[in-house]
């Protein structure tokens, strides 16, 4: 007998998230114009939402507000905050392990 078959890769993979920003011009790669919400920038920078905000209200990640209030986040401040994180991560486990002398 012939038994439908199933592709497993499919059936694995995880499900897309709708709020998940999506490229906007046509080479794949996000503008650094597109805005974020905080649960957005949350999921770059691996924070929670309410990290976020509170570094965008200590001015360590610009936001914009709508007329309703809601603040918004340009990717390229994102993207550079996710940098500049990384880099102070990597510093300072050189650091743990003694390579910087």
């Amino acid at each position: 007998m012939n038994q439908p078959t199933t592709n497993t890769a499919q059936s694995l993979s995880a499900p897309q998230h709708p709020q998940a920003p999506q490229p906007s011009n046509h080479n794949g790669q996000a503008h650094p114009d597109d805005l974020m919400t905080p649960s957005d920038a949350a999921r770059v920078l691996g924070l929670s939402a309410d990290s976020v905000r509170v570094l965008s209200d200590s001015g360590r990640l610009p936001a914009m507000r709508t007329v309703s209030g809601r603040r918004l986040f340009r990717r390229g401040d994102v993207d550079r905050l996710a940098a500049d994180r990384a880099q102070q991560m990597a510093a300072a486990a050189a650091k743990a392990n003694g390579e910087n002398r």
